[in-house]
């Protein structure tokens, strides 16, 4: 049992039983609630702790924040259904309530070995099933001598009154009932509302609207960007994304600034249509006001590699795909119109120096200028880093206002990659800062100059990970002077609840929501939880910083809890202790 052991390092506090009387007045079942630690992945046969009281479920937070609770229903040999009642919490002076609180039931995802061409499951006792989605159902029914965890989420108001409150939590089955208290801490300091740690994911949005039937397959691909379409990624995908504190938008119909941008050639220049452009970032715009917004990883081109013979010739640098120019009637103009070429060729450094000047006008006038990020090439080659650096150098040499990222995980090209001042925002791989030694020191001092680093694809985000390396995200970032994480992908597979592994992304590295095609609405996973949770611990430190304490101090406690020391309970009370810590400061 050695995963389960790794992961199942803490329970809880509160252990409660419902029984059911039959005739004679004789016990026939009983279930059993017991709290759990949030970050403790509880599997469909733990059993009991050992060690328990009555005092229940209790919760610290600051206000304007989401905090997570963890508690589960254990059957002796009750079978049948189980509901769940969450009644608010209730300040003890009587004179402020806290209604918005949420009880989803954690479901299981398989992850049997149905990938044509995979490897073996990684562990020889691997379970069946991984908790992950917060499913929407509220009834499940549970089966003797199973556990059921409930993950309860508290949206603590920013104007909440700060103090003691209690409240509980009903569970109800066929044969009785049973009450687990739920206790709250609310400190005075208020988290703010726009995050200063820019979390983001890639792709997703578009395929959950082909997937809800919003849209037909391909449809966005043409440029047919519906009002469904728009309205749905607006009011549906983006307010996801806003309630899990993630500020940057990035997806696939946001991939390329020459798909969105139609050129054309008139009375001796170039002219551009920006109408799919605007269409798409005004939705991005719109659904996150009031809050700011990034849009990140826009493509120059489509750039590829060049190939010879079936080869890849990585030595004659970067090619474009197709960039077509039309004439005034909409009829391609083949002169202007140019594909195949490198991006060290005259010709394309004029037409990109060209585009780009127009670009920041059009940027500048909408209000986008400092918000929309432009990418030459996603991850390339070391054979290829000259050849892009030089693209990234001429771009900003020409058009210095355009805002350029950069992604990069080859571990001999990081340095160079992080050193390039012609790059606005390099983001980084976790896994890269975790084998290459020399780069996380090297960050931290170009930090320090003014420069902002993010990460992004940490491969511990998985299912079959503990839940701590989620949350020890926004940790690793603040230690080494990094302001964001963006994660691949938001939700890139069809339907993640028949298997949850892939070949080539693992055990769902790359989704952090489930579809719910009958119900056409997006499920949260625990990890896509806890990213918000260590965005908002992020926001945590940077309030103690300002407020003249020592972050650092608490961040290397957590950053310290690692191999067998992973330890939810550790977690926590470090995180008591830094919470105290900003309390006292903050007075």
């Amino acid at each position: 049992m050695k995963i389960r052991k790794y992961m199942i390092v803490i329970f809880g506090l509160c252990c409660i039983m419902t029984s059911g009387i039959n005739a004679k007045g004789v016990n026939k079942d009983k279930v059993v609630l017991w709290a759990s630690n949030p970050l403790a992945k509880i599997f469909q046969d733990s059993p009991i702790p050992k060690k328990v009281n009555s005092k229940g479920v209790f919760i610290e937070a600051l206000r304007n924040e989401y905090e997570p609770a963890q508690f589960c229903i254990t059957s002796s040999n009750y079978q049948g259904p189980v509901r769940i009642k969450v009644n608010p919490l209730v300040h003890r002076s009587g004179k402020y309530k806290i209604s918005n609180i949420n009880a989803r039931f954690v479901g299981y995802i398989p992850t049997p070995d149905l990938v044509p061409g995979s490897k073996k499951f990684p562990f020889a006792d691997s379970p069946d099933a991984y908790p992950d989605p917060l499913i929407l159902d509220e009834e499940v029914i549970l089966k003797p001598h199973q556990t059921q965890p409930v993950w309860i989420t508290v949206k603590v108001p920013k104007d909440a009154l700060p103090g003691k409150y209690k409240g509980n939590i009903e569970v109800i089955t066929t044969t009785g009932n049973a009450v687990l208290p739920l206790n709250l801490t609310v400190y005075p300091v208020t988290l703010p509302e726009t995050s200063k740690f820019s979390l983001g994911t890639w792709g997703g949005d578009a395929r959950l609207a082909e997937l809800f039937g919003v849209v037909p397959r391909g449809q966005w691909q043409k440029g047919n960007y519906t009002p469904e379409f728009l309205d749905y990624v607006k009011n549906v995908s983006i307010k996801n994304r806003k309630e899990h504190r993630a500020m940057v938008f990035s997806d696939q119909p946001l991939w390329s600034g020459m798909d969105l941008t139609t050129v054309f050639w008139k009375d001796g220049k170039y002219v551009y249509d920006y109408t799919l452009l605007d269409k798409l970032i005004s939705m991005v715009e719109e659904g996150y006001k009031p809050n700011p917004f990034k849009i990140i990883g826009i493509s120059v081109v489509y750039a590829t590699i060049k190939g010879t013979g079936g080869t890849i010739d990585e030595k004659k640098g970067v090619f474009t795909s197709k960039i077509v120019v039309l004439n005034s009637d909409g009829s391609v103009n083949p002169e202007k119109s140019v594909s195949d070429i490198s991006t060290d060729d005259p010709r394309y450094r004029a037409f990109i120096g060209n585009f780009f000047k127009a670009m920041s006008l059009h940027l500048k006038e909408k209000g986008w200028l400092d918000k929309v990020y432009f990418k030459v090439l996603d991850e390339p080659s070391d054979a290829l880093i000259g050849p892009v650096l030089r693209l990234n150098e001429y771009i900003k040499k020409t058009v210095p206002e355009i805002r350029l990222d950069a992604t990069y995980w080859k571990p001999d090209s990081a340095e160079t990659m992080s050193k390039a001042k012609c790059i606005d925002l390099p983001i980084v791989t976790s896994w890269t800062m975790r084998v290459t030694p020399k780069l996380p020191p090297l960050i931290r001092k170009e930090a320090k100059k003014g420069r902002e680093f993010w990460l992004y694809n940490d491969p511990l985000v998985t299912i079959d990970n503990p839940l701590i390396h989620t949350r020890k995200v926004a940790w690793m970032a603040y230690f080494n002077g990094v302001k964001g994480y963006m994660h691949w992908a938001y939700c890139w597979k069809d339907n993640p609840w028949e298997n949850a592994f892939d070949k080539v992304w693992g055990h769902g590295a790359h989704f952090l929501v489930y579809p719910d095609i009958a119900r056409k609405k997006i499920v949260d996973s625990i990890r896509w939880e806890m990213l918000r949770e260590t965005a908002e611990d992020y926001d945590t430190l940077y309030l103690l910083e300002k407020a003249g304490g020592n972050s650092r101090k608490f961040v290397k406690l957590v950053n310290d809890l690692s191999g067998s020391e992973q330890d939810p309970k550790r977690f926590y009370q470090i995180r008591h202790k830094l919470l105290l810590e900003l309390n006292r400061l903050s007075k």
